[in-house]
């Protein structure tokens, strides 16, 4: 990510949750852009990759962290999505809630 977009990301806080026998911190941040608010997820020892293009059973381990830690997000920010899309590689599961 961008330095210049890094700097602009409001922190909304951060918690920890249980993954993998181990306590793991998440950090939440967001960005409103011409009305949409984006938010992200932080936590360097999953995200912190050299290459977009990173396989095998780290981008797993990223991606299962992720939607852990995105699903317990969603009350901290007090947020309830009409949708879910989780998207890897070619597939692309939609979940309507």
């Amino acid at each position: 990510m961008k330095e210049e977009i890094r700097n602009s990301l409001e922190y909304i806080g951060d918690f920890y949750i249980d993954y993998a026998g181990s306590s793991k911190y998440v950090g939440v941040l967001k960005k409103e852009v011409e009305g949409v608010t984006f938010y992200f997820i932080d936590n360097e020892e999953y995200f912190e990759v050299q290459s977009l293009m990173e396989t095998g059973f780290t981008t797993l381990k990223s991606l299962f962290f992720f939607s852990q830690a995105a699903l317990c997000a969603l009350p901290f920010v007090d947020f309830r999505p009409t949708l879910f899309t989780v998207m890897t590689g070619r597939q692309a599961w939609y979940l309507y809630i």
